[in-house]
C-alpha cells in the first residue's frame, strides 16, 4: 500500500505544488504467531565438542518469519546473561530460518533460556551445559538417570555423555555415578 500527498504554498501564483509519498506506514503491533520448529543448536544438553563457544544460534519457524531484538528475552542460572545485538535471516537462506546473535557465548555451568513474544505465541529455547542434566529442564530427575544408565556402557565420554563425566577423565565411572546421585532430585 503506498501513501502520498500534495502540499504546496497557495498564494504563490501557480501553486507551488510538493508531493510527499511514504512507501509503507506500520500501525500498531502485527501479529504473527509463527512457531518455532527447530534450532540449532538444538534444545537441551550443549555439547561442548561441537558447540564449543556459543555465541549465536539458528531459529527454524513454521514460516517466514524476522523476530526482532526486543522480542526475545534471555534469563540464565548461573553466569552472565549473554544480550542478543542482533537477528538477522541467513544469507541467501529460506525466510524462515533467523540467525540470533549475542554479544557473548552462552555461559557455561548455567541454563540459559531465550523467549520469543512476537506478541501472539510466547515460546521458549533452553540450553543448559550443567553437568547431569541432559535434558534441559532444570532438574536431575529419572530421565537423566536413564541416560546415565545408558552411558555407563560406553568405553569413553562422547557426545551427549559428557554431561556425566563430572570428574574429566574421559569416561563415565563409579565417581561420575556417584557425584550424579548428590544431585538427583527423583
Amino acid at each position: 500500500m503506498q501513501f502520498g500527498g500534495l502540499g504546496g504554498d497557495c498564494a504563490v501564483r501557480p501553486p507551488n505544488v510538493v508531493r510527499n509519498e511514504w512507501d509503507f506506514i506500520r500501525y500498531g503491533t502485527i501479529q504473527y504467531g509463527e512457531r518455532i520448529v527447530a534450532c540449532d543448536p538444538p534444545v537441551g544438553f550443549v555439547n561442548r565438542d561441537r558447540y564449543t563457544s556459543v555465541d549465536r544460534f539458528t531459529v527454524t519457524f513454521d514460516s517466514g518469519n524476522y523476530v526482532y531484538v526486543g522480542e526475545i528475552d534471555v534469563q540464565v542460572t548461573g553466569g552472565v546473561a549473554p544480550s542478543v545485538t542482533q537477528t538477522r535471516r541467513l544469507d541467501n537462506g529460506p525466510p524462515e530460518v533467523v540467525e540470533i546473535v549475542l554479544d557473548r557465548p552462552i555461559p557455561a555451568n548455567a541454563r540459559t533460556r531465550f523467549t520469543f513474544n512476537d506478541g501472539a505465541i510466547v515460546q521458549s529455547v533452553s540450553y543448559t551445559y550443567l553437568l547431569g542434566d541432559v535434558d534441559a529442564d532444570d532438574d536431575h530427575d529419572l530421565a537423566d538417570f536413564a541416560a546415565l544408565a545408558n552411558c555407563t556402557a560406553q568405553e569413553s565420554a562422547m557426545g551427549q555423555c559428557r554431561a556425566f563425566d563430572f570428574n574429566t577423565d574421559g569416561h563415565i565411572d563409579a565417581g561420575d555415578y556417584a557425584a550424579f546421585l548428590l544431585l538427583f532430585s527423583a
